[in-house]
């Protein structure tokens, strides 16, 4: 194709300095890098290309985050974390990684963290399980034992924080990386993308950004989701106490004065029996919100590397078109359109991801409307026994049970209020979840994509689709 002045002058000046993305094949050796990845690490182009990535760990990186990162990627899934990275000089520089499994080896993105609080979190969760690690190789531990330490030490440190588990703890702030990352300008004229494949994916992954950036813009109402859902999980030991302590004074105190009010061992009975189901159906919306936790934290993070992998494909096209002569640092047109594959597949999963998120957190939502129904009505039955005591003249005899009623009382209707609000929550999140508008910016991708290699080993696309409805 012929360079015409507006394709040239479509090629940013460089690479954007926020993205490094380095490939490696799958004995771990780069083959190709870019130029910001060089700037990061202050060191020649060609001391990357053919060496391992490895030579750039820092090695005194906790072995047991070092086994998820890999073990993920075995089981062919992303990862996100922090990564510190070791400059020729010695120096560490700390970067925010999405580690993602491409064909014939690994794509790395590094990003500058945006998040400093998450940032000292996670140097505080490395500098605790390296010690660990350290105590037990210096107890005589093998390898495997100090790891299998380090792993413990893990467990440990998440059980004082108000997050489960590592995932769980990066999801929002892999949403703030993604913020960070800025959307490049629309696509200016120039040849149709028919002509120009590359540039093509400039203008679909446009529409892409259209439908993605809101939803970043918006992840807070992701964030207050999960924080609901973590409250949930820890206040429902306390609503299954609440209600069985309650139960358990109404009958002990029908009991001891059965007799003289039989009423009440009526009223009791049915109150246990109601809170016997009531705590059936706690149980099973405890299960259920275990695994909205899970589903929120997997859409958060599908989200931030749809955004972040968008930015570097739109950069590798950017820079891939037109074609330059080969140099340190330059991207070729067809790791553009392999990036490009990596994406579909990263949108079509997070298709996936906002559909079963949409469908458990419509079952919490039933589940939650259902058990404050429950702990209502129950709440109303035990008001009812309340109110006989006083005409059978026997609050002297079971004071103690009263008190023991009365204080609790008051939790179970903060607990109706707060499952009534963990209902409205859900329903935020189901609303959130439309998925409709990323079929078209996906099937374009895709298309586009879906290339094959001319006689010179570049990318053509036999019949690209028409963008125009997505620009």
């Amino acid at each position: 194709m012929t360079q015409t002045a507006d394709s040239v002058r479509r090629r940013p000046a460089s690479w954007p300095p926020e993205l490094a993305f380095v490939r490696t094949d799958r004995t771990g050796l780069v083959t190709e890098a870019s130029e910001s990845l060089t700037t990061l690490l202050k060191t020649p182009h060609s001391s990357l290309i053919g060496h391992s990535f490895a030579d750039w760990s820092v090695t005194t990186w906790p072995a047991a985050i070092d086994t998820q990162v890999f073990q993920a990627v075995r089981d062919g899934e992303s990862y996100a974390g922090y990564l510190p990275l070791r400059r020729p000089d010695g120096a560490d520089v700390w970067t925010f990684a999405i580690v993602t499994p491409v064909a014939n080896g690994l794509l790395f993105v590094h990003t500058p963290p945006a998040d400093p609080a998450a940032l000292d979190e996670v140097r505080a969760l490395f500098d605790h399980l390296a010690k660990a690690e350290e105590r037990a190789r210096n107890a005589g531990d093998q390898s495997a034992e100090a790891k299998e330490q380090g792993a413990k030490a893990a467990q440990e440190f998440w059980a004082t924080s108000i997050w489960s588990t590592y995932p769980e703890f990066m999801a929002p702030a892999m949403v703030a990386q993604a913020r960070a990352v800025k959307p490049a300008p629309p696509v200016q004229g120039g040849a149709a993308p028919g002509e120009d494949p590359v540039i093509g994916l400039a203008t679909a992954i446009g529409a892409l950004d259209a439908q993605v950036r809101p939803r970043l813009e918006r992840a807070d109402t992701l964030n207050r989701l999960a924080e609901t859902l973590r409250e949930t999980s820890w206040g429902g030991a306390e609503v299954m106490g609440t209600l069985g302590r309650i139960a358990a004074a109404a009958m002990v105190g029908s009991a001891e004065v059965g007799d003289a009010a039989p009423a009440l061992v009526s009223t009791a009975k049915a109150a246990a029996t109601l809170g016997a189901g009531t705590l059936t159906r706690v149980q099973a919306l405890l299960a259920d919100v275990t695994e909205a936790r899970g589903a929120v934290g997997r859409l958060e993070a599908r989200l931030a590397t749809v955004a972040v992998h968008g930015a570097l494909v739109r950069a590798a096209a950017d820079a891939a078109w037109p074609p330059a002569d080969p140099g340190p640092g330059t991207v070729p047109a067809a790791c553009a359109v392999e990036l490009a594959r990596v994406l579909v597949s990263g949108i079509d999963e997070l298709i996936s991801n906002l559909a079963s998120t949409r469908d458990i957190l419509a079952r919490v939502r039933e589940g939650a409307d259902a058990a404050a129904e429950d702990v209502a009505r129950f709440h109303g039955f035990i008001n009812s026994w309340r109110l006989q005591v006083p005409r059978w003249h026997i609050t002297e005899r079971i004071e103690a049970h009263l008190g023991v009623m009365d204080g609790r009382q008051r939790l179970a209707a903060e607990h109706v209020a707060q499952l009534r609000e963990l209902a409205g929550t859900c329903q935020e999140g189901i609303e959130y979840c439309a998925a409709a508008g990323l079929f078209g910016p996906m099937n374009a991708i895709g298309h586009l994509a879906t290339a094959t290699r001319g006689p010179k080993g570049r990318h053509a696309v036999a019949t690209p689709p028409d963008l125009g409805a997505l620009a």
